[in-house]
């Protein structure tokens, strides 16, 4: 279980509040709306400790750390297209990295 925020800017997407519907795609609706192709992005984890109302979404105490992925996308053209912060539990995420040269 996790808690994500995301940001869309109104003023680049009108109506995109509007035609967003939960369990679809935002990048496809990015694509098809608004002509956004999301080519890149960039994250950034660290441990953040949980408040009281992400305590109580995720099922642990106050203060217990948590996972926090922050992201940016960025648009074909470089522009950010969104931003976002996902929150999990410290102790239930299992993090691969593979590094493939080619």
């Amino acid at each position: 279980m996790f808690i994500d925020y995301s940001y869309i800017p109104l003023a680049r997407y009108p109506k995109f509040d509007q035609r967003y519907q939960p369990g679809h795609s935002t990048y496809q609706l990015l694509h098809d709306d608004y002509e956004t192709s999301v080519r890149s992005d960039r994250k950034v984890i660290d441990v953040y400790t949980a408040t009281k109302a992400e305590a109580k979404w995720l099922g642990c105490e106050p203060g217990e750390p948590l996972l926090r992925i922050g992201k940016t996308a960025y648009d074909q053209h470089g522009r950010p297209v969104h931003c976002s912060e996902l929150y999990c539990r410290a102790n239930r995420v299992s993090l691969t990295i593979d590094n493939t040269s080619r």
